[in-house]
């Protein structure tokens, strides 16, 4: 089973929406026209992934990258966007056994974390998951640290 990651560009735009529907975690902002509008006014580029496991879709993350001066970060949501949440999304997530949630979990950030490091080379990177995302222990990537936050 070969796990890989895309790239989707405005050509997949229904694709990408028809993901967000088949989520059960997928929120408003997670819609292509809206990450879109947060990739315009928060002067980022946006890079909608999709990772797939023998073809088929297993997930989705929509990442924003920025670069101020010498600093390069990668964020989703970006800040001072007053979206709160957003982050991966595993796909069919309320119908999957628990192990075969984290176990595409971990193949989609670990793909992610690659894909960072070799295509975006962050120094700063933050990901605000939606709150059904906190049942799944946090992945490490190369260059990532970890710090859980959590709202009440």
């Amino acid at each position: 089973m070969t796990a890989e990651i895309e790239r989707f560009s405005q050509k997949d735009a229904s694709e990408w929406d028809a993901l967000v529907s088949e989520s059960d975690g997928g929120t408003l902002p997670h819609r292509w026209e809206w990450l879109r509008i947060i990739e315009r006014h928060t002067a980022s580029t946006l890079h909608p992934l999709v990772i797939r496991r023998d073809g088929a879709p297993i997930g989705i993350i929509p990442l924003f990258f920025q670069k101020h001066g010498v600093f390069r970060m990668v964020f989703s949501p970006p800040p001072s966007t007053s979206v709160f949440y957003l982050g991966p999304l595993v796909l069919n997530y309320g119908t999957l056994a628990q192990e075969k949630r984290e176990c595409n979990y971990f193949d989609m950030m670990n793909l992610v974390g690659q894909y960072m490091a070799t295509e975006l080379r962050p120094d700063f990177t933050t990901l605000s998951l939606i709150p059904a995302s906190t049942t799944f222990a946090p992945s490490r990537g190369p260059g990532i640290r970890l710090n859980r936050v959590t709202t009440t």
